[in-house]
């Protein structure tokens, strides 16, 4: 069950893409980047990371979410200079960490974490935190608007369970003032599969594009990108797979993860046949490229380009440095900031 906005339905065309399944072809970065930058992260034994959910810039400081650890403060040439919070259960301190983002006109960074958003100064200085009833697990800002995503799994109800996820519009002082989007996918059984890498909103100038995934097992792909217009989330593009595919055993053979929309751009992470594939469209082209794992640097390893600069058609992807000394811990990853053509 899909429940789009709050008042009216909109028809219309709808601009479908085709993916092309068996159309797989190997497209190095070098061909659709202009500039790249990487960054080389210090390691120590305070800023050794395992894992990277996420990242921002904002000013010359590069803000990095390890895993749902902690959130690590680079410069943009990569020299470690501090931990942003602290962790714990007290007031000002955080256990997991869902998000980060920053509002810019207040110069302003929040960190959403279980059921409590913490919020830094600009020079790191913990200022305030809002207590949630549940936790979200996306905050985000745009064009003076603040949005967050909310997913509850497993709600019983009489045919089983439900997994709802919903997209809200706050005020400045966090507080829900609109609900633009309710899905709720019913379940005969309490399920719930997250990918820590989600983007579920994609800013491009003055428009907002929203796409959440489902990751339970269901006999239709979840598909299209919607543009939230109005208060309302309006379908916008979808994702042509070809015909849904289900196993011996009910499982569907397609997994969308995410569907980003840049100013040039279409971009979306998926699997198909248990293979971890990235679809890269070019919108001034009209030409997509169906790749397996995703984009060859130049060294002919696959990266995956995420969110940077939208507006600008800028990306960053990250990669593991390789080993120097055996003996030692494994030097911390790179950080490709790129320009897309």
């Amino acid at each position: 069950m899909l429940l789009i906005g709050c008042s009216q339905s909109h028809t219309g065309d709808l601009r479908v893409i085709e993916v092309g399944l068996k159309k797989v072809t190997d497209l190095h970065l070098s061909d659709v980047s202009r500039e790249i930058n990487v960054i080389a992260l210090e390691t120590s034994e305070v800023s050794y990371i395992n894992s990277i959910y996420d990242l921002f810039q904002y000013d010359d400081r590069l803000y990095i979410q390890v895993s749902s650890q902690k959130v690590l403060i680079f410069d943009l040439e990569g020299n470690f200079i501090q931990e942003l919070g602290n962790r714990g259960e007290g007031p000002g301190e955080h256990q997991y960490i869902k998000s980060i983002t920053v509002d810019k006109k207040i110069k302003e960074i929040y960190l959403t974490s279980t059921k409590k958003v913490l919020v830094f100064s600009k020079t790191h200085e913990f200022l305030r935190e809002k207590l949630l009833k549940n936790t979200w697990d996306y905050l985000y800002f745009s064009n003076e608007k603040r949005y967050t995503v909310e997913q509850k799994y497993g709600v019983p109800n009489e045919l089983g369970y439900v997994n709802y996820t919903s997209l809200y519009e706050l005020n400045s002082e966090l507080s829900i003032i609109d609900t633009l989007s309710v899905r709720a996918v019913q379940l005969n059984a309490n399920s719930a599969s997250s990918y820590p890498f989600n983007h579920y909103l994609s800013s491009v100038d003055h428009d907002l594009f929203y796409y959440a995934s489902v990751l339970t097992n269901e006999e239709f792909l979840r598909d299209t990108l919607y543009q939230i217009k109005e208060s309302e989330a309006i379908p916008y593009l979808k994702l042509d797979f070809g015909k849904l595919i289900l196993n011996e055993k009910g499982i569907k053979s397609t997994w969308i993860y995410n569907i980003v929309h840049s100013k040039s751009y279409i971009i979306c992470e998926y699997s198909n046949l248990g293979d971890k594939m990235f679809f890269l469209y070019d919108k001034k082209e009209s030409k997509g490229y169906n790749m397996k794992e995703g984009l060859l640097d130049s060294e002919g390893d696959p990266i995956v380009l995420r969110p940077y600069d939208l507006s600008n058609d800028m990306f960053y992807y990250i990669k593991k440095s390789a080993y120097t000394n055996l003996s030692t811990e494994e030097e911390n990853p790179l950080i490709g900031i790129v320009y897309l053509k």
